[in-house]
């Protein structure tokens, strides 16, 4: 296994670096610049300016000069916050915000899919199985914006149960949570359902009927880490989309996490923030991936053998 680990690291960097030339490129391909403004600069400003940032050197001296830069820890100066912020500053500001807030949504999409499944799973062809693939269906097709919207006008401005926005206290997270998780819980509850149907109507499974154990035993023990890994294989994908899908309703919900301020860089044109939000998240989807695969070992045996 740790030799497995080892190798997923190491394969890690080119993709890193991929990652960010890919990204370097496009940001450089958009019209626009990060001191274009509704007021024009004047010409000598502009001037002194792209020259401290190296903004007026060749598209490859720019390049191996962030390179540089970032083998040395430094990811640069925020152009938004010229003076005052640096662009690591930012992000460790910033980017506790949106794990805590994926943390709330992935725990929510997986403490209600998984039991939503397998519910569904063992009342076939009942109401329940049919409510449950309703609301399945309903939360893959709903848009995060719209799911927003729709919460804040019932929970917020009709009951006032829960504030509209901001990160103030735990209820504020609820609203971008439910709206962040709704969609990967209905993937994991439709996934489960399928996944718990061909594992019922296993012989071991009857077996522990056999022997006398409850349903929820059976279900939950014997059923539930079998039919794990179809689910393992869609939850880094979904702990990927979770974390770096959170721009809408970081801006939608006044929340101050690291996906509005991506959404800030892109319009403001921060390419060096814009570089380091996107290494950021390029990170964690590794790292969510790795995490992924070293559970398989534990739900089955067999890939800890080929591992």
């Amino acid at each position: 296994m740790a030799s497995f680990v080892i190798k997923r690291i190491l394969l890690a960097i080119p993709t890193l670096i991929v990652l960010m030339t890919l990204t370097f490129a496009i940001m450089k391909a958009v019209p626009g610049g990060p001191f274009d403004s509704e007021k024009a600069l004047p010409d000598d400003v502009r001037a002194n300016l792209e020259a401290k940032y190296h903004l007026d050197k060749p598209l490859v001296e720019q390049y191996f000069l962030y390179l540089g830069n970032l083998v040395r820890g430094d990811l640069g100066p925020s152009y938004r916050y010229l003076g005052t912020r640096s662009v690591g500053e930012v992000i460790a500001e910033t980017l506790p915000i949106s794990m805590i807030l994926g943390f709330w949504a992935l725990l929510f999409a997986i403490g209600i899919g998984i039991p939503l499944g397998v519910a569904s799973a063992y009342f076939r062809h009942s109401w329940i199985d049919i409510s449950a693939m309703f609301m399945a269906i309903a939360g893959v097709s709903l848009p995060n914006y719209l799911v927003a919207s729709a919460l804040i006008l019932i929970f917020s401005m009709y009951f006032q149960w829960l504030p509209p926005a901001l990160w103030d206290d735990w209820t504020s997270a609820v609203l971008p949570t439910i709206t962040l998780g709704l969609r990967p819980m209905a993937l994991i509850a439709r996934m489960t359902r399928a996944s718990m149907l061909d594992v019922l109507n296993a012989d071991y499974v009857r077996m522990a009927y056999a022997k006398g154990a409850g349903t929820l035993r059976v279900l939950f023990v014997h059923a539930l880490k079998n039919a794990l890994v179809p689910i393992l294989t869609i939850l880094g994908p979904i702990t990927a989309a979770i974390i770096t899908g959170s721009f809408v309703v970081e801006v939608i919900f006044a929340i101050p996490g690291m996906g509005r301020h991506f959404v800030s860089a892109v319009v403001d044109r921060d390419y060096t923030l814009i570089l380091g939000v996107t290494l950021t998240y390029g990170i964690i989807v590794i790292i969510a991936n790795l995490l992924v695969d070293m559970l398989y070992a534990w739900a089955d045996p067999r890939i800890r053998v080929k591992a």
